[in-house]
């Protein structure tokens, strides 16, 4: 029987030393014939690549020879002497080394920008992810107050933040996670000397730049596309210092051009724009979300269902396919913690809107939705959890969860096209019992599904897995503990009492 574990074992050696017969000009043969004594028979005949055979020729040792097998001898290539002088193909010109992205040192690769060592082969360079996005602030780091921007990459949460802000939050990343878009509030949000303004973050610099639309109080940046088109709500002063005239707009802004697009809706006080699409097509709210809409060509179109109160539209994608919340009563409307999220499809010209509901969960959101139909949003596992965040390769996929500490209520904004769940994150002054996410009966707390009871104190709920057991932090690969623990002498990645 075929053994595709062991072909894949014999193709890792294959790769090392395909690469390590290139040195056979200058090493002359002996790396490569120990990186041959650690290969087996069976693997050198039956996997390696004819390359790799044409090595085994010219670096094969004479006393090398098993059931009956003649290797030709180190005389074949000459003490000190290159491969050409073998009579065979220069090894360099059929393999590149270090894949073509690198140069060979010793053994390992010294790569070119935008490629690194693969984690499983040093010989080889891969394209370094542009989407591993490493924020600029540590879990440790976050402060006591206001809230942070998160992206979760490969299912770890990441935080960003910046500097001098009480507010941060990512509305927006590019498909090839080079930019971010967002907005930040500078003093707490319940103080009236409070503004807020939007920018573009440069992710490998990690460098802020603010969005400045002229006769503006404050702007807030909800969505955006590729080419630099970006949406949301601002405070417009009407040209004057009189605040008498200040009144809410939903705008559209060209980065590229300058150009600015204010607009208003007879009828309504408040107006504000989420989401965008690459045709034009926006989604928004008026009056802090009593009605929700499409506009497109000047034209506004009213999003309803019978069966809901309200509908908040957060995000569309390029089909004009719509997502957000649904709203149940008059009384909860607001609440998501006891609501459904709708999803909104164009079918025969007309929008059909349905309700979305995940199966065990008191509430559910969706604010995300990439063009292949893939969604992220929120979900309550009772009405007092804290929300956690979940995706799903579709409507009708199975949801993953990406639980976070019980410090931080995460409100994902989006789904980049590159796969980046991106939002915001409120730190909580005074933690929710259980973590957040159970209900204390007596001294012990029931859990949340999904959840676990802390070992270490029954008052406490917490995923699975939780970093450093739910008590510090991880830091490269060791753990920083809270107060009152320390690390585990046989585990550095989890935390026990002290």
């Amino acid at each position: 029987m075929f053994d595709r574990r062991a072909a894949a074992g014999a193709i890792a050696v294959g790769r090392l030393a395909r690469v390590s017969c290139k040195l056979v000009a200058t090493a002359s043969c002996l790396r490569y014939r120990s990186l041959m004594q650690r290969t087996s028979r069976f693997a050198r005949r039956a996997f390696l690549p004819p390359t790799l055979l044409l090595c085994a020729v010219a670096c094969s040792d004479p006393a090398e020879s098993t059931d009956g097998e003649t290797d030709v001898g180190t005389d074949a290539v000459g003490a000190g002497s290159g491969a050409a002088d073998s009579g065979l193909p220069d090894v360099g010109s059929i393999e590149e080394e270090c894949e073509g992205h690198g140069t060979l040192h010793v053994d390992h690769c010294h790569c070119d920008e935008g490629y690194e060592p693969d984690s499983d082969d040093e010989l080889l360079c891969v394209e370094i992810d542009p989407c591993d996005i490493p924020g600029n602030l540590s879990a440790e780091g976050i402060p006591e107050h206001g809230s942070v921007a998160f992206v979760i990459v490969d299912g770890s949460y990441r935080f960003i933040k910046q500097p001098g802000m009480e507010d941060t939050s990512i509305s927006y990343i590019d498909s090839r996670c080079e930019r971010a878009y967002g907005w930040s509030r500078d003093l707490p949000y319940d103080d009236d000397a409070a503004v807020e303004s939007s920018w573009v973050l440069d992710l490998a610099t990690m460098e802020f730049t603010t969005i400045s639309i002229p006769d503006t109080n404050w702007v807030v940046l909800r969505n955006a596309t590729d080419d630099g088109r970006v949406v949301g709500k601002l405070s417009y002063t009407g040209g004057t210092a009189d605040p008498s005239d200040d009144a809410s707009r939903g705008f559209i802004h060209n980065l590229a051009t300058g150009e600015t697009q204010l607009v208003a809706r007879d009828g309504f006080s408040d107006i504000g724009f989420t989401a965008l699409n690459e045709d034009g097509l926006i989604v928004g709210f008026n009056d802090f979300g009593t009605q929700g809409f499409a506009y497109a060509d000047s034209a506004f179109e009213d999003i309803d269902h019978v069966d809901a109160f309200r509908l908040f539209p957060f995000q569309v994608n390029r089909a004009g396919t719509m997502v957000g919340f649904w709203g149940i009563s008059s009384e909860t409307w607001w609440d998501n913690s006891v609501n459904a999220g709708f999803v909104a499809a164009q079918t025969a010209g007309s929008l059909e809107v349905r309700r979305y509901d995940i199966e065990g969960q008191a509430g559910v959101g969706l604010t995300g939705l990439t063009d292949d139909g893939a969604i992220v949003g929120l979900a309550y596992a009772t009405s007092s959890s804290l929300p956690v965040v979940f995706h799903a390769a579709d409507t009708e996929a199975a949801p993953t969860f990406y639980p976070l500490r019980g410090d931080l209520e995460p409100f994902p904004t989006g789904l980049s096209e590159g796969g980046v769940i991106h939002g915001q994150a409120f730190i909580l002054e005074e933690p929710r019992p259980c973590g957040g996410h159970g209900a204390l009966e007596g001294e012990t707390c029931q859990c949340d599904e999904g959840f676990e009871l802390d070992p270490y104190d029954m008052t406490n709920c917490l995923p699975p897995g939780a970093e450093c057991s739910g008590h510090g932090h991880l830091h490269d690969d060791e753990c920083h503990c809270d107060p009152g623990f320390r690390v585990d002498p046989t585990d550095m990645m989890a935390c026990i009492p002290s």
